[in-house]
């Protein structure tokens, strides 16, 4: 497996690599990133990262940890659910995880609906989504 594709270290050469790699796979350009207030994440290399591809670089407001609900609920209803709460440390699980990370993007991403709330109105005690 190569390293490259998957990252075990939260350090900004890492958090660079995956942009990188993330949008050679996309199917669009990169317009903009929106990261949280990680220290993996807020740091000069990813700025220059950002700055020499034209990617507006935004961070989420500090003490608002809602900010990234959106993202961070794929962690429960995709990670966990398929892989667990327990902790993986060994070469072996890691190089697992990868390669069922590999296979996983493309499934949730290219095979699996998504949903969207279009419309939320209340009618007395019940709330009905659209």
């Amino acid at each position: 497996m190569d390293r490259m594709h998957c990252f075990n270290k939260k350090s900004a050469t890492d958090v660079v690599l995956g942009f990188n790699i993330a949008s050679q796979r996309l199917p669009f350009k990169v317009l903009g990133i929106d990261v949280d207030n990680g220290g993996e994440c807020i740091n000069y290399d990813v700025l220059d990262y950002c700055t020499e591809n034209n990617i507006t670089f935004t961070r989420s407001r500090a003490y608002t940890k809602n900010d990234q609900a959106q993202v961070e609920q794929k962690n429960g209803s995709i990670v966990r659910r398929l892989i667990g709460y327990d902790r993986y440390e060994t070469e072996e699980a890691w190089e697992t995880l990868c390669a069922l990370y590999a296979v996983l993007r493309l499934y949730i991403n290219c095979f699996q609906p998504s949903l969207k709330l279009v419309a939320k109105v209340r009618k007395g005690s019940k709330t009905i989504k659209k």
